[in-house]
């Protein structure tokens, strides 16, 4: 008869094993936002008119196409500028990282942008982004991102909506 203790580090292997097979866990994710590699094509997931949203929950990257395609092409597409840096220019030097909340089907990731050079912002809260993250199938997906301009909130979601409500 199996003991208590390797039942337990079974069922713990067992846990770890899933964890890892679904994927990197969100603050993972938005690391790579930042870093070079771009390992789970995030940043590329946040580029204007991008031909592929793999980071994306479903609904964000549907609504995000949706936007784009009533956009005419010769024009630039909402939002209009780097939802990253939250910017038209800004080099990061590096971004820290941290997990703000997290349950097992949300969770909310804060990347607090560190610039390389300098770089005018209205107010501090310019250089953190928040990014929301939902459960898809045991793999996380961004489902939002946030920021502000000046004092003012911005959420992508909100701004995509009002964009084609609008057209």
């Amino acid at each position: 008869m199996p003991s208590r203790r390797l039942l337990l580090a079974i069922a713990l292997s067992f846990a770890a094993a899933t964890a890892f097979a679904q994927g990197p866990d969100p603050a993972q994710i938005v690391k790579s936002i930042y870093d070079s590699k771009d390992r789970y094509g995030a940043a590329g997931s946040l580029e204007m008119r991008a031909k592929a949203r793999p980071a994306l929950s479903k609904s964000f990257a549907a609504l995000w196409k949706r936007s784009d395609d009533r956009t005419p092409a010769e024009d630039e597409p909402v939002p209009g500028f780097d939802i990253a840096s939250n910017s038209q220019g800004l080099e990061i030097a590096r971004a820290e990282v941290k997990v703000e909340r997290q349950d097992a089907q949300r969770a909310t990731v804060v990347a607090k942008l560190i610039p390389g050079a300098p770089f005018h912002r209205n107010s501090p809260e310019e250089n953190v982004v928040r990014y929301d993250f939902v459960r898809e199938n045991g793999h996380w997906k961004i489902d939002d991102v946030r920021t502000t301009n000046g004092t003012k909130p911005w959420s992508a979601r909100k701004t995509f909506t009002k964009s084609l409500a609008r057209q």
